[in-house]
């Protein structure tokens, strides 16, 4: 009986046969009997696999993960809720327990500005803060000290009342200021009041205390060779010149530091 051999499973199959009757494959040209129909050669074009199966196992999957991990993510939410709301302030309700203050939209805040106690090298007393006249005067007194310190005796001069004690367009009472105070340095000044002089009109008496330090022989007269000195001066002051007061007279006390 004659046969021919499938290429493809190795069965045997009978001549009458046109295609294996294991795998339904056609017999290929050159094999057992040359006159069986040929194979096809070219590749049959086989239709693209569908992805439904595979998308709906991707999103499976992706549910899987999302719901084992929704405990961590609902401790992660109800951390960051307690964390804002420890954040958040409170104030009292009408029955008397705290009551978050909203914190929606912009929160205006305004610190009170605190009392000016000082103008730069001069302290004011309590009772003087806040007091415009005394703020004036202060100013004053600073830049009394400072060109003192300085040796700036262009104001030093300007701060002298031409009818006062100290007369600056007296070259001869120049000359003695600016040598008296050639070493000095003074510190600690504070003003401790304020008031109205009897004379001349709008003049007002101003209470410093303050500390010098000189070198040997220019310390207050009787103890030239004093370096340190404490002052207790009340100083008279009219109106007028750079800083708005200027010295026309003192009275002072000193003693050693």
């Amino acid at each position: 009986m004659n046969q021919w051999t499938c290429d493809d499973c190795a069965s045997t199959n009978s001549t009458s046969a046109r295609i294996c009757g294991v795998c339904s494959a056609e017999p290929a040209t050159g094999g057992a009997y040359p006159d069986a129909p040929r194979r096809q050669a070219a590749a049959v074009e086989r239709p693209p696999r569908r992805q439904g199966p595979t998308v709906l196992v991707a999103v499976f999957v992706a549910a899987l993960v999302l719901l084992a991990a929704y405990p961590q993510i609902s401790r992660w939410m109800a951390r960051a809720e307690d964390s804002v709301a420890a954040e958040t302030p409170a104030v009292a309700g009408d029955d008397g327990l705290e009551e978050p203050i909203a914190t929606s939209g912009a929160v205006e805040t305004s610190e009170a500005a605190e009392p000016v106690d000082h103008v730069g090298t001069v302290r004011l007393s309590q009772e003087l803060v806040g007091d415009p006249t005394a703020f004036s005067v202060a100013g004053a007194f600073d830049a009394y000290f400072t060109a003192v310190n300085n040796r700036d005796h262009p104001t030093l001069f300007s701060l002298y009342d031409p009818a006062g004690v100290v007369n600056p367009n007296n070259a001869t009472q120049a000359n003695s200021l600016a040598k008296a105070i050639s070493t000095t340095r003074d510190r600690d000044a504070v003003l401790h009041a304020v008031n109205a002089a009897v004379s001349p009109p709008g003049a007002v008496m101003a209470h410093v205390t303050f500390i010098s330090e000189q070198a040997r022989g220019y310390g207050p007269r009787g103890r030239e060779l004093e370096v340190c000195t404490s002052w207790d001066v009340t100083y008279t002051l009219t109106r007028g010149g750079p800083r708005a007061y200027r010295i026309l007279r003192s009275t002072a006390a000193n003693s050693t530091c």
